[in-house]
């Protein structure tokens, strides 16, 4: 049977091979689509994997750094306690050494020089008016700028309130409120207090008394003017007449100016050291007495010769001196060999110096008019001599006398003794603001000095009255006026 052909038949195979060319195209594109979503996923995923991984590594290692951190902690505060000996000495000696490089006084700061302070920097940020209404404050400081306010903070944590002014702040309060105040006062029978309470009549006659003892062993002095002849009150009427009585007698002479001015110097101090732990206006009362009696000039002229010299001059008697006479036999006789010759220090001469030069600080330390008394008595060459003796308590007290008048010597004076400067600076504790080399300290005023020893007088004065009965009140204050007199 013939097969009938259609129209078109012939070219469908062209046709369908074309058809399933476009369906195999189709297919490889949407496989490769397929496998572009899955990929771009996978991706996705893997980044999201990687910063999980990321955080948690970062964690991990947190953790890690803290207990290493940990553990280190604790293996050091273990090591400690068992730390070797060797490293803390050697520790130790760093911190010393540290210490040494470092000043070795430290600053203070008095309620007066406080209030000074603040008023100067009122007086200047916020008027005359203002610092005058402010007077005394130390704890407001509104209006002042920031760097006033440290300024402020250093001074208060340095602040030193001593002794002496606590016992005038509560004399002030007593002559403010005699009736409240005065009664409850109690005061302990001390043997300073007993000690100054039987002297306190006498009290003149018993520096001038003591003065004149001391310039009569001073080794400057000249027996035949002097109004205490020590060779004729040690000359025995029955000693025979022979070079070596007279040789003898020669050092006995000076080993008794000796023994007198140690017991004279080493007196004093003690006698001003233990009123002033006791009183301060106690002190303050015997001190003017000696101020009174000459005493500065007095320890100039002792200090004015060979210190060097004196201080290994050693006038010794065998069996007469300390201790060897607390052991000699009842029948002891002095032997030839006496001594009278320079040796390498002499500590009963040292200890004199020493107590000459303390007594001298005390008297002249914060007072400005007996100050410029060791500037007219041009004391500075005569305390830079006696620097030469190199023992350190004596050369620090020295220098502080020097420092007390460094301020009135001039500029000149400083520029060459610069030296002299720099171990004051170095030994000497200062105040933070102690001008104590240039003259610009408003209270170094010369119209002001004897105004402030006036008024010492009528506070001493009306502390011995009111509780010894001593004076009388009714008498005019003393002043400084030529009026007055």
């Amino acid at each position: 049977m013939r097969r009938v052909e259609q129209p078109g038949c012939r070219q469908s195979p062209k046709i369908l091979s074309e058809f399933v060319a476009l369906c195999g195209r189709a297919v490889r594109l949407h496989r490769r689509c397929g496998r572009s979503r899955s990929a771009a996923a996978e991706s996705g995923v893997c980044h999201a994997e990687a910063r999980a991984g990321r955080k948690s590594a970062a964690a991990s290692s947190a953790a890690a750094a803290a207990a290493a951190a940990a553990a280190a902690a604790a293996a050091s505060s273990s090591s400690a306690g068992a730390q070797d000996p060797t490293d803390l000495a050697d520790k130790r000696n760093e911190q010393s050494e540290q210490r040494k490089r470092l000043l070795p006084w430290q600053p203070k700061v008095s309620q007066r020089e406080l209030q000074a302070y603040l008023h100067q920097v009122r007086e200047k940020f916020l008027g005359a008016r203002a610092a005058a209404a402010a007077a005394g404050d130390t704890d407001s400081l509104a209006g002042l700028p920031r760097p006033i306010h440290e300024s402020v903070a250093v001074l208060k944590a340095h602040l030193y309130i001593s002794l002496a002014e606590l016992q005038m702040k509560r004399e002030d309060e007593i002559a403010r409120y005699p009736m409240t105040k005065g009664r409850s006062e109690r005061v302990e029978c001390t043997p300073a207090e007993l000690l100054y309470r039987a002297m306190l009549p006498s009290v003149p006659q018993y520096m001038i008394a003591l003065l004149k003892i001391l310039l009569a062993a001073a080794p400057t002095s000249k027996s035949k003017t002097e109004s205490i002849n020590l060779s004729m009150e040690l000359l025995q009427e029955d000693l025979p007449s022979s070079l070596s009585n007279s040789q003898r007698l020669s050092t006995d002479v000076n080993r008794h100016k000796e023994v007198i001015a140690k017991s004279v110097s080493g007196f004093l101090l003690l006698l001003l050291k233990h009123l002033k732990l006791s009183h301060v206006y106690q002190f303050e009362y015997i001190a003017q007495h000696l101020v009174f009696a000459n005493c500065i000039p007095l320890i100039l002229k002792f200090f004015n010769q060979n210190i060097a010299g004196y201080v290994q001059n050693s006038n010794r008697l065998s069996g007469f001196e300390f201790p060897e006479c607390l052991f000699r036999p009842d029948d002891f006789e002095l032997s030839e060999d006496f001594a009278s010759a320079t040796t390498g220090c002499s500590w009963r001469n040292m200890f004199t110096c020493l107590c000459l030069a303390r007594v001298l600080n005390k008297l002249a330390k914060a007072k400005h008019s007996r100050t410029m008394m060791l500037v007219v008595f041009k004391s500075a060459p005569i305390i830079k001599r006696a620097l030469r003796v190199r023992h350190p308590m004596l050369q620090l007290y020295l220098l502080k006398l020097l420092k007390l008048q460094t301020k009135y010597l001039g500029r000149q004076w400083r520029k060459v003794n610069m030296n002299l400067m720099s171990c004051i600076y170095e030994k000497i504790r200062h105040r933070l603001t102690d001008d104590w080399a240039f003259a610009n300290d408003l209270d170094a005023r010369p119209w002001d000095f004897q105004s402030k020893e006036c008024s010492l007088r009528n506070a001493v004065d009306r502390f011995n009255h009111r509780r010894y009965g001593l004076g009388d009140p009714a008498l005019p204050k003393a002043t400084n006026r030529l009026t007055t007199i």
